[in-house]
């Protein structure tokens, strides 16, 4: 078994799917538990979907789904623990089971609030990525400096082209590309920003961009002055290109694609591999430029790794992971000048010994 085919929502047993869509219907009664799913994203809310119905299916393959039994009452760590073991006998990697996992854990908090299940995130009082250890993929670093460089050079194109999608669609680009490698946003909270919302002008004309606590991975309002040079590349595009791109849309949203459509999930996806192979040679995604700048912020200071952590958004274990690094790295560096300097001391220490040595010899 190759694949891990799962239930939808529609094939759950009734209790689930009661569950699952009353977490998803809006209420305006601020006593009930209706809507709370709501302030996930829908695809987070999809996700959380397709672990659950392959978690179902996985029950239902080896006869434990009782009809009877709640959301609340299915998971137990034996039964979390044969999960497991199928899913490493199919071959799924650490990553993907820890995935699987976290998900069921998130969305039994919807579809059985208050149940205990702790133990799904930490089995045997380990932490899952004790249990399920992963390894980071290798990657080229890039210089976010340098990347920014390409950015304004797609800019300064896109204002000498001729009216036309050409250039409408270099100016977007630009915009997207310079606020990716300057303050690394997930993929998920640029590609859906909102004018207004998302992106918003101060009275004295700075842009602030701002995403939700909703919107964030840490659940944390994120809101930063645009840079002068990125503030300057974005408002060529609202001013220049986006009435174009959007046409007659009266939607709000800041990215579009061709005219009339907002872009999507995956369109913004396929703009910036684009780009990235333009600039790099290497069609990478969006999650690639929150790596470019915190190797570049590890690279030139370990204070500019916490102050890049935080712009990205980073747990406060991982802002310390890559301050750690950070450290070590020029920690390396300072001890590498070092010895390299006593290297040189003792290499002119040696020569001037050596060379007595030979005037003794040649004059006995």
């Amino acid at each position: 078994m190759n694949r891990m085919a799962g239930r939808k929502p529609a094939a759950w047993p009734e209790a689930d799917r009661a569950a699952w869509e009353l977490a998803n219907t809006v209420s305006y009664d601020v006593w009930d538990d209706a809507g709370k799913a709501l302030r996930l994203r829908p695809w987070t809310r999809k996700g959380y979907a397709r672990a659950y119905g392959i978690w179902l299916a996985w029950l239902d393959r080896s006869g434990q789904l009782d009809p009877a039994e709640g959301p609340g009452q299915r998971p137990s760590p034996e039964r979390i623990a044969g999960w497991v073991r199928t899913m490493r006998d199919m071959g799924r990697k650490n990553g993907v089971i820890k995935l699987y996992l976290m998900s069921l854990h998130a969305i039994l908090a919807f579809l059985a609030p208050g149940t205990d299940t702790s133990f799904i995130l930490r089995p045997g009082g380990r932490s899952l990525d004790e249990l399920f250890p992963t390894e980071p993929k290798p990657f080229t670093p890039h210089d976010s400096g340098d990347l920014l460089e390409h950015a304004k050079a797609l800019h300064a194109r896109g204002l000498t082209d001729r009216d036309g999608d050409q250039r409408w669609k270099a100016l977007r680009d630009a915009a997207i590309m310079a606020m990716l490698y300057v303050y690394g946003p997930r993929h998920a909270d640029i590609s859906s920003m909102v004018m207004g919302e998302n992106l918003r002008m101060t009275r004295n004309g700075q842009m602030i961009a701002r995403f939700r606590e909703t919107a964030t991975k840490d659940k944390r309002w994120r809101e930063y002055p645009l840079h002068p040079v990125v503030a300057a590349i974005v408002r060529d595009y609202l001013e220049l290109a986006r009435p174009h791109l959007c046409g007659p849309a009266e939607e709000d949203w800041l990215w579009w694609g061709k005219v009339g459509e907002p872009l999507t999930y995956r369109g913004f996806e396929g703009v910036v591999r684009r780009r990235n192979r333009d600039f790099t040679g290497v069609a990478e995604g969006p999650q690639m430029a929150r790596k470019w700048l915190t190797e570049t912020a590890k690279n030139r200071s370990p204070e500019a790794a916490f102050d890049a952590a935080e712009v990205a958004g980073h747990t406060p274990r991982v802002a310390l992971r890559y301050y750690a690094q950070a450290v070590d790295y020029h920690s390396g560096g300072r001890h590498g000048a070092y010895i390299s300097e006593l290297r040189e001391q003792l290499g002119e220490l040696a020569d001037r010994a050596y060379a007595e040595r030979r005037q003794r010899r040649g004059g006995g």
